[in-house]
């Protein structure tokens, strides 16, 4: 499997349509009024920033043992009499470490009464990096070493073991750790390119340069997206590389993105030769909607998606490139009709009724200003 990419669904400006041009030019009127209310999104021109360990670093593994007083909990336990060991581990978004050494972090055994025991696990502080620590429990006479996941502390240094349900009964202390960033030491340049599903704006005067070590996860932050935005597009040197050789490493749907992985999205692919985020890029599309041929646009996408699933030869974000770009035109056509509904729900007319000619019933009418 390649690596997964982010994306968000297109967000195309409205027409800003009144009645009267709804009036005169129908659905395709207000598609044109679309198609022009979208122009070309401002290439960026602010660099991003980076902070080498932002997004999270190798995590040490515990050399403490947990704690367990019997008394200190909020309320009795849940939990079958018996004795129990427990350990713990440090977590963040991309890993967990072991329980350290020879199990350093493991408790010496107690004793529960249930009913009675009022159980509480203490562990060192969250360390720097960390979002959290998992703790792990036996079972009601277990040995030591056959700890399952019973909760996390997400702050403060305590946990009370009130309850008798194990956040994760087959979820046993990792054998290695993982907290590890993927990418490899050395320099780096980092830059994006706004990206609207229409295109992508230009993106090499906004380039950055960091050096970090093994193990860290850089974090890069983004400028706001403008209006119309939904996604950046960033694009990484290999380490030691020279600016100018970033090629695509990932999508970012918000404004800060982690470079955890050492995987491109595709590393052959590089920076966009022009600005084609207006959605006028996409005419040939969007006038398939504007001319009632939405069958046409429907068995034209159909058939992209079968190429692609069936594997078609096509270079992949090439092909991702083209069904990204129906997704847009689907919008923007959704778009005008929506535009369309509500200008019908604020002019709803005036209802009259006529003699017919023709018919013994009156002729209903609606008028309009």
């Amino acid at each position: 499997m390649g690596v997964a990419i982010n994306y968000a669904p297109p967000a195309p400006l409205t027409s800003g349509a009144t009645f009267s041009q709804l009036q005169s030019g129908s659905l395709a009127g207000v598609l044109d009024l679309l198609v022009t209310a979208n122009p070309a999104i401002a290439n960026p021109t602010t660099a991003p920033t980076v902070s080498t360990t932002g997004g999270g670093q190798t995590l040490s593994n515990p050399t403490v043992a947990a704690t367990v007083s019997t008394s200190s909990g909020a309320s009795a336990t849940s939990l079958a009499s018996g004795t129990y060991y427990a350990t713990y581990t440090f977590i963040h978004k991309y890993g967990e470490t072991t329980d350290g050494t020879a199990h350093a972090a493991q408790s010496t055994v107690f004793t529960l009464v249930n009913g009675t025991s009022q159980p509480r696990v203490t562990t060192p502080a969250i360390p720097a990096g960390a979002t959290g620590i998992n703790v792990y429990l036996t079972a009601a006479n277990g040995a030591a070493g056959t700890e399952v996941l019973y909760g996390t502390i997400t702050s403060g240094t305590t946990l009370d073991l009130i309850s008798a349900t194990y956040a994760g009964p087959t979820t046993t202390v990792p054998a290695t750790n993982t907290t590890a960033g993927g990418l490899p030491a050395g320099t780096y340049f980092v830059s994006y390119a706004w990206d609207t599903a229409v295109g992508r704006t230009l993106t090499k005067e906004v380039t950055s340069s960091f050096t970090t070590s093994s193990g860290n996860i850089p974090r890069v932050t983004l400028p706001t997206f403008p209006p119309g935005v939904t996604m950046a597009r960033i694009y990484l040197t290999a380490a030691s590389g020279a600016t100018g050789t970033e090629t695509f490493y990932g999508i970012s749907t918000a404004t800060t993105f982690d470079l955890a992985v050492a995987t491109w999205a595709n590393a052959l692919k590089g920076f966009p030769a022009t600005n084609s985020t207006a959605l006028s890029a996409i005419s040939p599309y969007v006038m398939k909607g504007r001319r009632g041929r939405m069958q046409d646009l429907y068995t034209a996408f159909v058939q992209e998606l079968h190429a692609y699933l069936s594997g078609s030869p096509i270079e992949q974000n090439s092909a991702l490139d083209k069904l990204e770009q129906y997704d847009a035109a689907f919008t923007a056509v959704a778009q005008a009709v929506h535009d369309t509904v509500k200008l019908c729900f604020a002019n709803t007319g005036t209802i009259t009724t006529t003699a017919s000619t023709y018919h013994s019933s009156p002729t209903v009418v609606r008028t309009f200003p």
